[in-house]
């Protein structure tokens, strides 16, 4: 009788935590909230699949049930409102990966936030060319607010470098949607670097990250 209401209790305590990871796993962009948004269209619906590459250094698709992935590391600025694991409402990773699980979020606030997700220390063989591949979901309304950046530390993240800013690549009136882009790295094709992404800023929108790889060498 013990055995079987130790069973009974697990049970119900796997229900309920199954039931709280599923309610968090969806997250509304700032014009669902509002009432506003379309379905939005993927602007990237084929997946390119697994690499073919002559050589990846890094390939990360956040769907581990741990966050952040081994290696990598999460600086919060804000307790509550910074990079976790979840999907976007309506607009999923999976829409343009069937295999995906989860993305990197960070939903925004009408507060402060810098919230830092970086990766493991990546070392490059030389070979060019190097390139950081990622797909990005935002939003173009409210990127006046908050912003993505994309930066680069080669002394193990004590000082930084930016690489790319989402402002400058997204149309202002642009619905939330994934969008795949590539950065050139050959000119840190020489040392081992860290590739952070920052979200930085005040009532922006939710950000999303998925299928992030670093590759040298021709397909």
């Amino acid at each position: 009788m013990k055995q079987f209401t130790r069973f009974f209790t697990l049970s119900i305590v796997m229900v309920f935590a199954i039931s709280f990871m599923q309610a968090q796993s969806t997250v509304m962009t700032k014009a669902q909230v509002l009432g506003i948004e379309s379905n939005g269209e993927v602007q990237t619906p084929v997946w390119i699949g697994s690499s073919s590459a002559r050589d990846v250094l890094l390939e990360e698709g956040f769907d581990a049930e741990t966050f952040p992935p081994d290696g990598w590391q999460v600086i919060n600025t804000h307790p509550e409102n910074n990079w976790f694991l979840g999907n976007p409402q309506n607009n999923p990773f999976s829409d343009i990966d069937p295999e995906s699980v989860y993305s990197a979020l960070c939903p925004w606030i009408a507060e402060d936030q810098d919230e830092w997700l970086i990766t493991p220390e990546i070392t490059p063989s030389g070979m060019m060319p190097l390139n950081l591949n990622f797909y990005l979901g935002i939003s173009g309304p409210w990127l006046t607010g908050a912003t993505v950046k994309v930066n680069i530390s080669t002394d193990g993240g004590a000082t930084w470098t930016e690489l790319w800013d989402v402002i400058d690549y997204v149309d202002p009136e642009a619905d939330w949607a994934w969008t795949m882009y590539t950065l050139n790295l050959d000119d840190y094709a020489g040392a081992p670097f860290h590739i952070a992404w920052q979200y930085i800023g005040n009532d922006g929108d939710l950000a999303a990250l998925d299928g992030v790889s670093v590759k040298e060498g021709y397909d």
